[in-house]
């Protein structure tokens, strides 16, 4: 016997399909241009800000910076700014994950593009 083909039933589930991947595009474009991470020292004298792409969004110096001395204060922004990239990282990579599957072609390519800083390996 012959299994006859409904088109409207097709049709239905290729919609839906649609709105899925809709949907899933626009939770990954938010997930991608929002977000910004921020970090302060213990000693309160730095705070980074930086956006989901990791990039430098703002620095602050608390009153404490005054008395650090150049190298100190750049130790102290470079610490703020790993710590600030690497939560921005983790929660881009676990909202994409979520979106696209964990164990996805499309998440090992995106790890390799958005890596979590100080992991050795993020796939």
């Amino acid at each position: 016997m012959t299994q006859q083909f409904d088109l409207d039933e097709w049709t239905r589930g290729f919609e839906e399909r649609i709105a899925v991947m809709r949907r899933r595009a626009e939770e990954a474009s938010a997930a991608l241009t929002e977000g910004e991470s921020t970090h302060t020292t213990r000693d309160g004298s730095v705070t980074v800000t930086v956006g989901p792409s990791g990039a430098l969004v703002d620095v602050r110096f608390g009153a404490r910076a005054e008395g650090m001395s150049a190298p100190q204060l750049s130790t102290a922004i470079m610490a703020a700014y790993r710590e600030a990239a690497t939560a921005s990282a983790r929660r881009l990579q676990e909202t994409m994950s979520g979106i696209v599957g964990a164990d996805s072609q499309i998440m090992d390519v995106f790890k390799t593009h958005v890596p979590v800083p100080g992991e050795e390996d993020n796939r």
